[in-house]
């Protein structure tokens, strides 16, 4: 099961290293959250060359985060590095911060193996006009909503608006889309094959974004006719 199961077997999700570098890139938009310190620890270790040690006492986690990063119905739950999933079960059950508490004989079980490669490649756009959504992409984006991407200006802010625009305020799609003012490099950025969060802008709005990233200039009523969307897959 991916995540914490008590008192002391963790499993991380599959890919989720490709997710911490997605942070790292865009990080998660909640100041003091876990996923921010995550974020921290991932940055110092795989960009600034810090131990695990000295990553771990530079960050500080609080013993509330700690816990709130254990929580079984999160949406990130899997994203604790292995390594440091010891580290952070002590601090979840402590009331101060000791670098050096750490929980012997944890049990880390092997990430699950991906959805077959055939399949999750098509996820995202395939020139010149098709596009599958990623599974559960709604609930993914609900998750932006609530812990907005950190990289102001990202095409992944856009969609976010977007979408609290939309399911929270209650806009029509052309009066988001009219609102938002994509730029054109952000519509094309958000299509690119390799893209960790590809799969993720809403179906209904994609011929507005495929024409987007084509436009030299911004025009909500840019479309693109005969666009084709397959269903997502089955998570």
């Amino acid at each position: 099961m991916v995540g914490y199961t008590p008192p002391n077997r963790y499993q991380p999700r599959a890919k989720w290293r490709d997710k911490l570098d997605s942070w790292v890139q865009f990080p998660p938009g909640n100041a003091g959250s876990w996923q921010v310190d995550i974020t921290l620890y991932w940055r110092w270790t795989t960009l600034q060359g810090l131990s695990l040690m000295d990553a771990w006492t530079q960050l500080r986690m609080h013993p509330n985060n700690a816990a709130t990063s254990l929580h079984p119905n999160s949406v990130d739950r899997g994203l604790i590095p292995p390594e440091l999933f010891s580290h952070v079960l002590a601090r979840s059950r402590a009331t101060t911060i000791d670098p050096n508490d750490d929980v012997a004989g944890v049990i880390i079980d092997p990430e699950p193996t991906p959805a077959a490669a055939t399949e999750d490649d098509k996820v995202g756009y395939t020139p010149p006009n098709r596009y599958q959504p990623r599974a559960k992409w709604r609930d993914k984006l609900d998750s932006w909503v609530q812990f907005p991407p950190g990289n102001a200006g990202s095409w992944q802010v856009d969609i976010t608006l977007y979408w609290r625009w939309t399911t929270l305020q209650g806009l029509s799609l052309m009066d988001a889309w009219t609102q938002l003012r994509m730029h054109p490099n952000n519509a094309a950025t958000s299509l690119h094959p390799n893209s960790v969060d590809r799969g993720l802008i809403p179906p209904e709005l994609f011929s507005h974004v495929l024409a987007r990233s084509r436009a030299t200039t911004i025009d909500p009523n840019d479309d693109v006719a005969g666009v084709i969307i397959d269903p997502e897959p089955t998570a």
